[in-house]
């Protein structure tokens, strides 16, 4: 967690994360899908939901697009 500008700068649900979890999961057969939440403390309660089909992690929830841009790398 880190504070810049006076804004606390913190995604409350972290995907990649979760997605690493459901490929574990899914690898030792636990389950099929589950919920997180995170962020609850902080006042920015995210929630999630984390399935996986054929090995593969599916993350779906609602989001607020704070900034959205591209890199260009030079040829």
């Amino acid at each position: 967690m880190a504070i810049e500008h006076g804004i606390l700068i913190e995604d409350p649900v972290t995907g990649r994360a979760n997605a690493c979890i459901a490929r574990l999961l899914a690898s030792s057969r636990q389950g099929e899908a589950y919920r997180a939440r995170q962020g609850t403390a902080l006042g920015r309660a995210g929630h999630i939901t984390v399935s996986y089909q054929d090995g593969i992690p599916w993350i779906g929830g609602h989001m607020v697009k704070v900034i959205d841009g591209e890199i260009r790398l030079p040829a």
